[in-house]
């Protein structure tokens, strides 16, 4: 949102000092500020809304569910498994630390373990890099030997 409030040049919002301040380090409060200053310049559209003439303002396509299973080899589980495991980990020590008073930090946590998760489920090539920063994982997945053991 900081992007956002900088482009529109809204005072005080567009200085990111102000921002680390008022907003970031202050997950509460900071977060009644954005909904007060979103309240005052944006409209909440809805899918219940009407135009003059009475047509709904967002005509969907109706949702399809596909679903596919996919079976993973011994490797590729071994890897999600330890994915998964960390991944909750971090969300139990999110939601402990915070709490109730920003449960949307933990909510937030949760969605980006989440989307790891299913990266890793894709292929490994997707959120090593991610979760190697996020997690901690120095290395993932199946090891390749070294030179050095291959000559032993």
């Amino acid at each position: 949102f900081y992007t956002t409030a900088r482009f529109l040049g809204i005072p005080g919002f567009n200085q990111r000092w102000w921002w680390i301040e008022n907003i970031t380090r202050q997950p509460e409060p900071g977060l009644q500020r954005l909904q007060v200053l979103f309240s005052r310049c944006m409209l909440r559209r809805t899918f219940a809304t009407k135009d003059a003439d009475g047509n709904p303002l967002v005509v969907l396509p109706e949702k399809r569910i596909v679903m596919h299973r996919v079976k993973l080899t011994d490797d590729e589980r071994a890897f999600y498994e330890e994915v998964h495991a960390r991944a909750k980990g971090r969300v139990d020590a999110a939601q402990q630390r915070h709490g109730g008073q920003a449960a949307f930090l933990a909510f937030a946590t949760a969605l980006e373990m989440l989307t790891r998760c299913r990266q890793a489920s894709n292929h490994q090539n997707l959120a090593i890099a991610a979760l190697q920063k996020k997690l901690g994982i120095d290395t993932v997945g199946p090891r390749e030997p070294s030179p050095s053991t291959d000559a032993a």
